[in-house]
């Protein structure tokens, strides 16, 4: 009887609302040992976890406690329900709420999985500006156009990048961006943007040439399949690495650091914007030893193995609900079970061993790494006699000098070029394999392409590289306005971030001071012809004329927006655009490719996201070239593109 009346208490119907949740997230038995309690004191937990050690009967949270404990056990129920009242609130004028969803995250978990059709379903509820709440967090979205044109154009002292964007401090080091006071910020970004814009750019595309044939002789040959993603991955970081890092990176080291690179990127993960050091696998070491689970013990389950098995970095976002009820809900009823009044409580147990120290970072050890590996290149070059410096990013960002006449320390050099190669070896990689599978599902459009390229280069050979340089690249307008719709129709980047410092109107809304703001340019690049705010007609098609005349959709507007815009538009455009058009010429020139399986969807599951790697979607299959190009109709060799019908 008193077990029916602890199952009937509200505290109990929320424990099991929290576990009818953890279904979806994890396994079913693993659910039922973390939240439902056992029905009869002598019943063993049915599956622990899998690092729990086994457990005397009344050691778990479901032991014995008076009635009382079961009553004084709906508190946290009060003060959330209360929690949710407040927050309900919102200030006058203020964007519409998007309620629903769970208590205290609301739509997160939802977000978490699918954040581009939660953004869309709120944006058709409440608008082009809305907000979600996590927490204590306020989300605001701005979908479209209009909304976030003022996200654009406000500076740092309005909309700031620094509070959004600092869980990157362990990837970037500290004092350095997104880190650093304003000034010292734009200061640092004036030494990026001087090495990826002008005279720069030209000494950059040879490199590019070079490093591309050195790769496709070694790597691919004449003929087979490979997984273009993975391939355009390896090209685009050994590219970037040519042009940015300096020869001896690249000649001597680069297996090294390509390994500490990858550990980096692995530490990248969405929970780190709420929850920096939470226990994940991308965080944390989980080679190690797991420590025992002090379900019934420690102050708070430091278990790592928890996570670890739940299958990584993929699955990371739904273990959410998993670090909520462990952290949070959990530590306050270890000990202690609603059943027995009568039943004697157990003698006290010991106090437990103190919780074993956290086990190292991957992360932030490959960081450490790669600083040394850095400062002993330019501690090298610093001393070398002065002669002829190499040209890439290193030796600029060593040359540069803040306004105080103080040069960059070591530390801050490795901490923008590991910006920079973050920035743009993502984009790069996910924009060339983009371009090329959209252009293999559309053999007319992939003809286009090559005859622009025999145009602009001058030769119908598939191999001559004498022609390739900037300005023959840049005259692939064509190729161009396939890059930007693919970065239109799946950018790697799908919101961007700020937090209000000034409250600002958009729309007809007011959004208050401390607001997290988003930018969620995948969706509004990507709206259906009948939404108000549609800025490209016909979204879900892959139409490269869309941005030449007489249509240029967008122009004049910050509609496109896959590299941001305004104040902080990406510093590398200008380059982005040149490796990627200069990768995907040299590649259809050179073979002749077809798509084995079909095209793929963007995986947003990722941080940064790119093509589905599943039922073969991204693997290609490639044979050399025996024969020149076909040269397009009016088109005779060393004439120039001004003998090329306009038609063609």
């Amino acid at each position: 009887m008193r077990s029916e009346r602890w199952r009937s208490g509200a505290w109990f119907q929320f424990r099991a609302g929290i576990y009818g949740g953890l279904k979806s997230h994890v396994p079913v038995q693993e659910a039922r040992a973390l939240v439902l309690p056992r029905r009869f004191p002598h019943e063993a937990v049915s599956t622990p976890l899998p690092c729990a050690q086994p457990q005397p009967v009344n050691a778990c949270f479901a032991c014995n406690a008076s009635p009382s404990v079961s009553r004084a056990c709906s508190l946290p129920v009060i003060v959330m329900v209360a929690d949710l009242v407040l927050n309900a609130k919102r200030e006058k004028g203020a964007p519409p709420v998007f309620t629903g969803g769970w208590p205290i995250v609301g739509h997160f978990l939802r977000f978490a999985a699918n954040p581009l059709a939660t953004i869309r379903d709120g944006y058709t509820k409440h608008g082009p500006v809305f907000t979600m709440r996590f927490l204590h967090y306020n989300m605001t979205f701005l979908v479209g156009t209009e909304a976030h044109t003022p996200f654009f154009r406000a500076n740092d002292t309005e909309l700031s990048q620094n509070e959004p964007y600092k869980f990157m401090t362990p990837i970037f080091g500290e004092g350095i961006v997104f880190d650093a006071p304003i000034e010292v910020k734009n200061q640092q970004l004036k030494f990026v943007a001087g090495a990826l814009k002008g005279s720069a750019l030209k000494t950059y595309v040879s490199m590019i040439v070079d490093e591309v044939e050195r790769f496709l002789e070694s790597e691919w040959g004449a003929e087979g399949e490979k997984d273009l993603l993975d391939e355009m991955s390896n090209l685009t970081i050994l590219t970037a690495s040519r042009c940015l890092l300096g020869p001896e990176i690249r000649g001597t080291l680069f297996g090294t650091f390509s390994q500490l690179f990858r550990e980096i990127d692995e530490g990248i993960n969405p929970i780190a914007i709420f929850f920096p050091n939470a226990p994940l696998p991308s965080f944390r070491c989980v080679r190690l030893p797991a420590p025992t689970c002090a379900l019934a013990g420690a102050a708070r389950c430091r278990c790592l193995a928890s996570f670890g098995h739940l299958g990584g970095s993929r699955q990371e976002p739904n273990l959410l609900v998993v670090t909520l009820w462990q952290s949070w809900l959990v530590p306050p009823l270890r000990g202690r079970t609603p059943h027995t009044r009568s039943r004697p409580r157990p003698p006290p147990s010991p106090p437990p061993p103190p919780p074993p120290p956290p086990p190292p970072s991957r992360r932030d050890a490959a960081r450490r790494e790669i600083s040394k590996i850095f400062g002993s290149v330019i501690e090298k070059r610093r001393s070398s006699p002065e002669g002829e410096k190499p040209s890439d990013m290193l030796q600029a960002f060593m040359d540069a000098e803040y306004a105080d006449g103080s040069r960059c320390t070591n530390d801050q050099i490795t901490g923008m070029l590991i910006g920079t190669l973050f920035a743009g070896q993502h984009t790069s990689s996910i924009s060339s394999t983009w371009t090329i599978l959209q252009l293999l599902q559309k053999p007319a459009l992939l003809q286009r392409a090559l005859d622009e390229m025999v145009v602009s280069f001058g030769t119908t050979s598939p191999t001559a590289r004498e022609s390739v340089n900037m300005g023959s690249v840049q005259q692939l307008s064509f190729l161009h306005n396939c890059m930007k719709e693919v970065l239109r129709m799946a950018p790697p980047l799908i919101m961007l971030m700020r937090k209000v410092h000034t409250p600002f109107t958009v729309c007809g809304v007011t959004v208050p001071r401390d607001h997290l703001v988003f930018a969620p340019v995948a969706v509004s690049m990507n709206l259906p012809n009948e939404a108000k705010d549609c800025a490209f007609k016909n979204p879900e098609t892959f139409d490269p004329d869309r941005f030449v005349a007489p249509r240029e959709e967008g122009k004049g507007t910050l509609a496109f927006a896959a590299f941001g815009g305004g104040t902080h538009g990406c510093l590398g455009e200008q380059f982005g655009y040149l490796q990627v058009k200069t990768i995907v010429s040299m590649i259809l020139r050179r073979y002749e490719i077809t798509a084995v399986g079909p095209l793929p969807a963007p995986n947003h599951q990722a941080m940064v996201v790119g093509p589905l790697q599943t039922n073969k979607s991204c693997v290609i299959r490639y044979k050399l070239r025996k024969t020149p190009l076909a040269a397009p109709a009016g088109w005779t060799a060393g004439a120039g593109a001004a003998a090329i019908p306009a038609s063609a």
